[in-house]
């Protein structure tokens, strides 16, 4: 059997190996394999039903390059044998982008859409687009990333090594926690057949809300986990900020924002955006988007654009604006930045990936997930000091959903698919 041929050992049955074993899977070939095929087995049809429902059934790929480089040639395997077949794109598109996009992490998703410019895609566009995908990241790992800004390293409690001039301080102070404590865990899913896809959360007094991406809808309920209800949602979520005491502004996919009265779970009032949002972030009564993951744009309640912001890198998925300070997040680095986007410190160790949620506290640290480690990390105000506040031991499984309760100090934590959510109480030093 060749190698490619063994490709179509999970879809195939012994019988129809035994027909195309041996033959080169070549793109010249694939008429000729099909043909066989359909000579053999004499249906057509049960061939493009193996096909499709080998791309439906594809592992969705990691993080990883080379998970990713797999899911691609993988599907353009697939895809080719259906085109051979005389199946048009215009047939079955429209039934495969949605679940490859899906299947995507959500930071290749983030960059092909940008790259897009939208969010209408033919089954051709994003096939080139995960290729794209694919040679910038394979070049990107043969730079040279001298340029970092040296930060800290990511043992608990482990500081910068000190400048020359301050090598004889014994102690530095900083504004990290001194002790974080579960207070709760729970579970946010109806019944153990639901499949929610976590991707913001936030906690407004004794309520607990959480987007969730996978079925179009805000999920409510107290903070101890009962009283769960939904708001169905026209858009797909994405991210979410408090505007105040019964009110939320949730970025949503179709460049939309969506303001939602949790009160009376009804919409008030709906923002078009010129690009696919991302982060959001409410301050002194404007909103802070991430527009396309490569501007910053600043609009007020009605819609209106007030100004733009650079960023320090692309893409951006995640913001917050607090004590007169902007911190995004890419995959893989902290920012810091002034409200007109001038870089203040950045923050990046290879021991964190794929970064997907932000918040800080009112001292100005900032909590992570690392959805790559299944970890949540708190880096200080200033860039320099780290600790870990979270591990996959402690149940953390792709941290998505992050939030800090100012007024009680308690860090809300959310894992993507499994439904679990994490309440810590942050004890900091009484100065």
């Amino acid at each position: 059997m060749s190698r490619n041929s063994r490709t179509y050992n999970h879809f195939l049955d012994a019988d129809a190996m035994n027909v195309i074993n041996g033959l080169n899977m070549s793109s010249a070939n694939y008429q000729k394999a099909v043909q066989l095929l359909v000579n053999r087995f004499g249906k057509t049809q049960k061939i493009v039903n193996a096909y499709m429902k080998a791309l439906l059934n594809l592992p969705a790929p990691s993080y990883t390059l080379n998970s990713i480089r797999i899911f691609s040639d993988k599907s353009e395997v697939y895809i080719r044998g259906l085109e051979s077949l005389g199946q048009c794109q215009d047939t079955y598109g429209s039934l495969l982008i949605p679940v490859m996009l899906d299947k995507l992490p959500i930071t290749v998703k983030s960059n092909i859409t940008r790259e897009n410019g939208n969010d209408d895609w033919t089954l051709g566009n994003l096939r080139k687009a995960i290729q794209r995908e694919i040679s910038i990241q394979e070049a990107s790992t043969n730079e040279s990333e001298s340029y970092d800004i040296p930060t800290a390293s990511f043992h608990a409690g482990i500081e910068n090594e000190p400048n020359k001039g301050v090598q004889d301080q014994t102690s530095v102070k900083t504004n990290l926690p001194v002790s974080v404590t579960l207070c709760q865990q729970l579970n946010i899913k109806k019944s153990k057949n639901e499949i929610p896809m976590i991707s913001s959360c936030i906690r407004i007094d004794k309520s607990l809300l959480f987007t969730d991406a996978r079925n179009n809808r805000l999920i409510i309920c107290n903070s101890d986990g009962t009283d769960i209800h939904h708001i169905p949602l026209s858009y797909t979520p994405r991210c979410m900020t408090q505007i105040d005491s019964y009110t939320v502004a949730v970025s949503c996919g179709g460049r939309t924002i969506l303001i939602i009265n949790i009160s009376t779970r009804f919409i008030t009032s709906t923002i078009k955006t010129s690009g696919s949002c991302y982060g959001i972030s409410y301050n002194v009564n404007n909103l802070y988007v991430v527009n396309n993951g490569i501007i910053i744009q600043v609009i007020d309640l009605t819609g209106k654009v007030i100004r733009t912001i650079p960023v320090p890198s692309n893409p951006i998925y995640d913001i917050t604006v607090d004590r007169d300070r902007l911190v995004c997040i890419d995959s893989k680095s902290i920012y810091c930045c002034s409200l007109d986007g001038k870089l203040i410190w950045k923050f990046k160790k290879d021991e964190i990936q794929d970064l997907r949620g932000m918040t800080t506290d009112d001292k100005g640290n900032v909590y992570v997930n690392s959805f790559g480690t299944h970890t949540v990390v708190v880096v200080s105000d200033d860039g320099r000091h780290q600790r870990e506040l979270l591990t996959e031991s402690d149940g953390s499984r792709d941290p998505r959903g992050i939030y800090f309760d100012k007024q009680e100090n308690i860090l809300l934590v959310c894992n993507e698919n499994d439904g679990n959510v994490f309440l810590l109480e942050v004890k900091k030093e009484q100065k």
